[in-house]
């Protein structure tokens, strides 16, 4: 996992992901109201996940097997080394912390009972959206990123399980794939919609339930249901190219957890977290 760029990872977070990269344990977690000792208290730590790209045409992509390694800095350890470093801090208090060191700056905010992390430079912006948590084991995360030109712009959608042996390095190999049915999408799934645009670093959370059948599944509180989840791999679902709706879902390898996302179609990928909403999903 992406979460922050280059410099502002180094200097904002204790460690980031990416392909396996990181620097450090969580520190020690205080305040659970509070949006940092929530991200280090609930989605710290390795993890494993199945993961495929919200997005259609070129840059759709085949699902994803990964594991990683995300460990966030207190508070306090940010403010210091901001501080150190000659930066400015925007915004500190329990929903939100935003600072900057040249023109390298992340933001941490509260989104209705979920979460968003914003790190942007002069190239590339990244932002992950951590849905509420609806089991201990177990996350759904999105992962934005996207050049300045608004090229190449990629939307990931995860169903993380938490895993502690993966190392402080981050450094861990995908290992058995599990064997999950087509099948294992259908019945009644309960948790909560999250929608989010990155141009007001604004958005809400809401409870949804889903229900499948034969991989057609009706969505609460939207009008475009039924959605068809034609398409199928290995822990991933999709709708069928040229589809009036684009979605896709991936499950954990325990079938306990499904993450989602719904968008508008055709979908233009410098925009999809404006035209896309996400889900995350227990049983």
């Amino acid at each position: 996992m992406k979460v922050v760029s280059g410099v502002a990872c180094a200097i904002l977070l204790a460690g980031c992901n990416g392909g396996g990269s990181d620097g450090g344990n969580a520190p020690a977690a205080g305040n659970a109201t509070d949006v940092i000792d929530t991200l280090i208290q609930s989605y710290s730590g390795g993890s494993r996940y199945i993961s495929l790209n919200a997005t259609d045409g070129p840059l759709q992509s085949s699902p994803a097997h990964g594991c990683s390694r995300e460990d966030f800095s207190t508070r306090a350890v940010l403010e210091s080394d901001v501080s150190k470093q000659g930066g400015t801090i925007f915004a500190s208090s329990p929903d939100e912390w935003r600072g900057a060191i040249g023109d390298e700056s992340i933001h941490f905010k509260k989104i209705g009972d979920g979460i968003m992390v914003d790190s942007r430079d002069a190239q590339e912006t990244d932002i992950s959206l951590y849905l509420p948590q609806l089991l201990a084991e177990h996350m759904t995360v999105i992962e934005f990123s996207a050049a300045k030109n608004g090229l190449n712009a990629m939307a990931k959608v995860l169903a993380s399980t938490k895993d502690a042996t993966i190392p402080s390095d981050g450094k861990c190999s995908v290992g058995t794939l599990p064997t999950i049915a087509k099948e294992a999408i259908n019945g009644q799934w309960n948790g909560y919609r999250m929608d989010y645009s990155p141009t007001t670093k604004s958005g809400s959370t809401t409870n949804v339930n889903m229900t499948c059948t034969a991989q057609s599944c009706d969505i609460s509180g939207l009008t475009t249901s039924p959605v068809i989840l034609s398409e199928f791999s290995n822990g991933t679902w999709r709708t069928a190219s040229g589809s009036r709706q684009l979605a896709g879902a991936s499950i954990t390898a325990d079938q306990k957890l499904l993450s989602a996302f719904l968008c508008n179609s055709p979908l233009d990928e410098s925009k999809t977290l404006e035209n896309c909403s996400f889900f995350t999903f227990k049983r």
